[in-house]
């Protein structure tokens, strides 16, 4: 999002760059006209008895319902003429409702328009069921259109991207529809959005976008207006139905080696995650399977609990490659200490997110909680300990990788970290060291830590720790 220069206004007159720039409005006596227009179209109109009537947010006069979003060095919010106006500030600046309003199965309905800057005039944060999506209109130099996130992909670089131009003092009425299905919008009462949501994680940008929950509007570096926002209550033919679950995740579970009673552990690892996620396992105890590029392709998810010092090269090859490519992974215990004898065990160690080589001894210790907030451990328990396990000592760790858990040392009181997720190229990896027997692996506790990990490599967990719709196990083990 590029930066651009503050303006400074008054009442009627917008001042940028040396020059004046009259705000546009409507006449009174227009607004009155057109208000009857839509009163009377809305005795008639056929559409009205399938879906409530539009609730107006705002009524042109005060800031009454909503509040002004507290982003860091936005700039000033007014009513006038009818509009609300958003002026340029350092980055953000924002308005936020403060009425309840429906989460799923509605319809938003608004004009915005551009005044002054070259980013987003309109970025309208929604609540999509137990989730937000932020619509930007005009971002990223000031012609992206999208949604912001699907699956973890922000409106520039996801597959509701579009590019448009937008010009400056011109009114564009756009409308949003929110179901369980899909999220749909149009601009200009063209369709440019129609994304199917099922299965689907969606999720805000991180950053102070999410003040603007659950519902509100903002600018970036960008003078805008807002005028006639309404929303309405969907039913009947315009609602969508709820959607069966989707099919499991398919999950290749790789295991085997030496040090580790992997004949007892598989079956306990994958029937319990079966439980609790919604998923598939396929169990090999070799990693003949390897030796196929595309070994993955049929799978959503590659489990490593292995504790092999050494495979051929074009094994460890594939793996690799095929988590750089894309393809979800999960790193459990000994897979980080694996193919130590191999030439290329730095890019595996590469791969998995973190450098180790040895272990203490075996014996109890309690696990730190490093980010309460992210979804993967958001409902681990603080202060959670085991009674025994192989606490792996941390050589070095990627700088990329994200720490969520650590453990000291008994031993000598040093910290290493036995929990993090990882982006290798375009995959996404969850790894813990935790899990050497079954007195971790009996844990519940690190039974449910497995199954966010494992959600969250194939972005199917919200950002309240839960499994996105339709990918709930069975029950807990």
């Amino acid at each position: 999002m590029s930066r651009q220069k503050n303006s400074t206004c008054f009442p009627g007159r917008c001042w940028a760059a040396g020059r004046a720039l009259p705000l546009p409005h409507r006449p009174q006596a227009a607004g009155q006209t057109l208000l009857l227009i839509v009163a009377l179209l809305g005795l008639t109109h056929p559409v009205r008895g399938r879906s409530a009537d539009w609730q107006s947010l705002f009524d042109g006069k005060t800031l009454s319902g909503w509040k002004v979003t507290d982003f860091g060095g936005h700039g000033e919010v007014t009513v006038e003429n009818g509009q609300l106006l958003l002026h340029s500030g350092v980055m953000l600046t924002g308005v936020s409702y403060t009425n309840e309003l429906p989460r799923i199965d509605y319809e938003v309905s608004l004009e915005a328009m551009k005044i002054d800057g070259s980013d987003f005039f309109c970025g309208l944060t929604f609540p999509v069921d137990n989730a937000f999506c932020s619509f930007i209109a005009g971002g990223w130099g000031g012609g992206v259109v999208g949604l912001s996130s699907i699956d973890g992909m922000d409106a520039s670089e996801n597959e509701t991207t579009k590019y448009m131009k937008f010009d400056s003092g011109r009114w564009y009425p756009i409308r949003l529809r929110v179901t369980r299905k899909r999220i749909e919008v149009w601009i200009d009462n063209e369709k440019i959005i129609s994304q199917e949501i099922s299965g689907r994680k969606i999720s805000l940008r991180p950053g102070e976008i999410d003040l603007s929950k659950p519902f509100g509007v903002a600018t970036w570096q960008t003078t805008g207006a807002l005028r006639d926002i309404r929303i309405r209550r969907l039913a009947g033919e315009s609602a969508e139905p709820i959607n069966p679950s989707p099919a499991p995740l398919r999950a290749l579970f790789l295991t085997g080696g030496g040090s580790h009673d992997y004949q007892k552990l598989a079956p306990h690892l994958t029937s319990n995650l079966s439980r609790l996620v919604n998923a598939k396992f396929t169990t090999a105890f070799d990693l003949d399977a390897l030796t196929n590029a595309g070994f993955a392709e049929v799978y959503d998810v590659v489990v490593y609990d292995i504790c092999f010092d050494d495979a051929p090269d074009v094994v460890l090859k594939n793996a690799i490659e095929t988590t750089r490519a894309g393809k979800a992974a999960v790193m459990i215990h000994c897979a980080v200490h694996a193919f130590r004898h191999s030439a290329q065990v730095h890019e595996w160690e590469a791969c998995c997110g973190m450098r180790s080589k040895v272990h203490d001894a075996y014996g109890p210790f309690t696990v730190v909680k490093l980010d309460k907030d992210d979804p993967v451990t958001k409902q681990f328990p603080d202060g959670w300990a085991t009674p025994g396990d192989e606490l792996y000592q941390t050589i070095s760790i990627e700088p990329q990788s994200h720490r969520l858990l650590t453990a000291k040392s008994p031993h000598d009181g040093r910290e290493h970290v036995v929990c993090w997720t990882y982006q290798f190229g375009r995959g996404r990896v969850f790894a813990t060291t935790l899990g050497h027997d079954f007195k971790t692996a009996a844990s519940p506790d690190y039974l449910q830590l497995l199954a966010n990990g494992l959600l969250w490599a194939c972005a199917k967990l919200s950002d309240d720790g839960r499994p996105l719709a339709g990918y709930s196990g069975k029950g807990v083990p």
